[in-house]
């Protein structure tokens, strides 16, 4: 990649990337490259200059890409949708602009598939003490916020029907991590760590959400979906 560059986010099929754009045009937010390097498209907003970007994420074909944007001390997402599922230099993007929270920094966001779910995480400035991390399932289809959970990190299946929230910094260090599944109605599945070990540090789900892993500072552990329960393997 280009010196000064950023890879902020790949596709499931890993064909394409998004590089934080280190371009002198304020406006420009991010370019997506083949993964030969080949500049395939740039994306730019409307409302926001390049200072704003904070990370992304983008569907498994690579026509939706979502921004978490810190503006003013507000969060926002920036949905782009391109006029074609063919990207190249003369694809044109549609930019729609999702207020998250006032007073707050956005933090690690993920997308489904098909672009119509995505999760996003924020922290509200000005806490001293108790709960500042927030987590925010949104659908597209009806703009509507339907969840609210402590996190600092976020990750999500293939489909959107298997929502993970993480906070590593939970209960003095322990750290705690919700799984949400969706099975006709959302459930909810929450594991907490011990002995201050950072449980949450980092996360990951399998492409179907049947299969999570889970990081602290001196694990790993992994879970499988068996019925409406996370049973840990190892």
């Amino acid at each position: 990649t280009t010196d000064g560059d950023t890879i902020i986010a790949i596709n499931d099929a890993g064909n394409c990337y998004i590089l934080r754009s280190v371009s002198d045009t304020n406006t420009m937010l991010c370019d997506m490259y083949t993964v030969s390097g080949e500049l395939i498209t740039t994306i730019q907003s409307n409302y926001f200059t390049k200072n704003n970007m904070n990370n992304a994420s983008i569907n498994s074909i690579g026509n939706i890409v979502i921004v978490g944007i810190n503006h003013y001390n507000n969060s926002y997402v920036c949905k782009f949708t391109a006029d074609s599922s063919i990207l190249s230099d003369s694809t044109n993007w549609t930019e729609d602009v999702y207020h998250i929270e006032n007073n707050s920094n956005a933090l690690p966001l993920a997308i489904n598939n098909l672009g119509d779910v995505f999760v996003i995480g924020y922290m509200l400035f000005g806490f001293k003490t108790g709960i500042n991390k927030f987590g925010h399932i949104y659908d597209f289809s009806s703009n509507h916020v339907f969840g609210n959970f402590n996190t600092s990190i976020t990750k999500m299946d293939s489909s959107g029907n298997t929502i993970i929230f993480a906070d590593y910094t939970f209960d003095s260090n322990n750290g705690a991590v919700k799984i949400m599944k969706y099975m006709g109605l959302w459930r909810e599945y929450t594991i907490v760590g011990e002995d201050e070990e950072e449980f949450g540090k980092s996360l990951d789900v399998n492409y179907n959400g049947t299969r999570i892993t889970i990081g602290s500072k001196n694990s790993v552990y992994i879970y499988d979906l068996s019925g409406i329960y996370w049973n840990n393997i190892k």
